[in-house]
């Protein structure tokens, strides 16, 4: 089964839990347990977030959203200008424990919540790809469909 959908909406920070609540609604339609999702809907608001505080405003931000299986893609595209991901955890690193508690401790977070984290530097911005292999709840449409299809590769 492969789901996939794409939003572009206005940088500003009222769209933040829009996107955070199609995400949750997907997924619990979908038959994710609910630890997969909090951990998608905390990394991608962490991500919508960042967007809307360093990219400026004026210009969309897009985000991209697919299921596949039992894997979670997820792009948010900003059209900032970039940044450096190891410089902002040097920076974060080295203002220590006195530091705002909120700034830059996004990074972190979103590591730990996913799979895998990428950031990819393009012309005009950057997209941060958050995955995440989804847990799924017994007798969920997921689940479902994997089932299906492993019998049909089986021949059965």
């Amino acid at each position: 089964m492969h789901l996939s959908y794409g939003l572009r909406l206005p940088t500003d920070v009222r769209h933040v839990p829009v996107v955070r609540h199609l995400a949750t609604a997907t997924l619990t339609e979908l038959g994710v347990s609910p630890s997969s999702i909090d951990d998608i809907a905390l990394a991608v608001t962490e991500a919508c977030s960042n967007v809307v505080q360093h990219a400026g405003s004026g210009a969309d931000f897009e985000v991209r959203v697919s299921v596949e299986g039992e894997w979670c893609r997820i792009e948010v595209v900003d059209g900032g200008g970039g940044f450096d991901p190891a410089r902002a955890a040097a920076e974060v690193l080295a203002e220590g424990p006195s530091s705002d508690l909120t700034h830059g401790r996004g990074l972190g977070l979103m590591r730990i919540l996913v799979d895998q984290l990428h950031f990819v530097p393009g012309e005009s911005g950057t997209t941060v790809v958050l995955v995440k292999h989804l847990q799924l709840l017994p007798g969920s449409v997921l689940a479902a469909a994997l089932r299906m299809g492993q019998d049909a590769r089986e021949g059965a």
